[in-house]
């Protein structure tokens, strides 16, 4: 391994159990590098790229005459977290309108809180299950949802058996080697992976992921990965329907204003991954407020962690809890300085775009 820590962040070599959100919070603000570069990883997985970057992507759309922006959109790209909201109540036998269906408690996607050092799983898995819901509900995926996909194999293949890992490790592991395992047991190898157990996938690096588990997962590669580094790559992988998240140093406020946005905070950053970049609010309304588009941030910290409104001005639609938006210029920050990716759960980048309006999505 090639790693380089992020300034200021500390590789946690001991057994770290975190408990509460507040202490997941102190932890990466005294110095856990949770995400860190590994640069020999990194060189392997941009090898095995198909589009080196997402302005590829925007190129190829351009050949083929495919539009980066649905023209009727209004500003307000929901896709991603629609899609994950209706795989979850599906698999809860809940029904009602998309906006309901964001109001609604019982259905929690980003409920799972880390308990060690595993951010780059949870940022992993996260982006993963949202590639396959808006794959199943906007595109071209005929394979049911089933449940929520699990963190803990490929957290164990992060290759040492301290805290941390490098985001392109992770995804590597996924896209070349394994695959993703769904939170259920599989007893043919086992485990049990029905809840989540961090100290489980602590464990795990120190032995690495056997060839047996392995072999299940390599039935689920993920298929497509492909960068963000700048502005128009983000904003147009959000407007294809595209999530972006990765890992770098950065850190927000754990309350939101009247509209749900965190502020940028500059000092003791977290050495951090998550899936950053969920969504986008480029309605002309949101610009004229904050002079940028804005992003939904999912973190990984569970439900409690921040506190502040969650509904979207102008719509009868709520944000997940633990959720908030960031603002542009945030975020591209975020994409120029750390490692940010947009994963498929299809080959190729084919949009995959739904439109929200005030009965849902249309």
């Amino acid at each position: 391994m090639s790693i380089i820590l992020p300034p200021g962040s500390t590789l946690y070599k001991d057994d770290l159990k975190l408990k509460t959100p507040a202490a997941v919070q102190s932890a990466y603000e005294s110095g856990l590098a949770g995400y860190y570069t590994d640069e020999e990883q990194d060189d392997i997985l941009q090898s095995s790229m198909d589009y080196q970057n997402f302005g590829e992507v925007l190129n190829d759309y351009a050949r083929r005459g495919i539009s980066e922006t649905d023209e009727e959109s209004d500003g307000l790209h929901l896709g991603p977290l629609i899609a994950v909201l209706r795989c979850h109540a599906q698999e809860l036998g809940i029904t009602g309108t998309d906006e309901q269906l964001s109001a609604d408690d019982r259905i929690a996607p980003y409920d799972e809180a880390q308990t060690t050092g595993d951010c780059t799983s949870h940022w992993l898995r996260n982006h993963i299950d949202q590639a396959r819901a808006s794959e199943i509900q906007f595109g071209r995926e005929a394979e049911g949802w089933h449940t929520r996909t699990a963190t803990e194999i490929h957290y164990g293949a992060r290759g040492h058996g301290g805290q941390g890992s490098s985001c392109s490790r992770l995804i590597n592991w996924v896209h070349n080697e394994g695959g993703m395992y769904l939170r259920k047991a599989y007893p043919e190898i086992g485990i049990d992976l029905s809840e989540y157990d961090g100290d489980f996938a602590h464990r795990l690096g120190r032995t690495g992921v056997s060839d047996a588990i392995r072999k299940v997962g390599a039935e689920h590669p993920v298929q497509g990965v492909t960068r963000v580094s700048d502005r128009d790559q983000l904003r147009g992988s959000l407007r294809a329907g595209f999530s972006v998240g990765g890992g770098g140093q950065h850190r927000f406020e754990n309350k939101k204003d009247a509209n749900g946005v965190s502020e940028w905070i500059g000092s003791r950053p977290w050495s951090h991954a998550t899936l950053s970049m969920m969504c986008m609010d480029e309605r002309p309304r949101t610009i004229k407020a904050y002079g940028d588009p804005l992003y939904l941030y999912i973190q990984s910290w569970g439900h409690k962690w921040n506190s502040g409104p969650r509904k979207i001005p102008g719509t009868n639609f709520y944000i997940p809890k633990g959720a908030f938006w960031i603002k542009e210029s945030a975020a591209e920050r975020m994409v120029s300085r750390g490692e940010y990716f947009v994963a498929s759960n299809t080959k190729g980048f084919e949009p995959l775009r739904g439109r929200f309006g005030a009965t849902g999505l249309i």
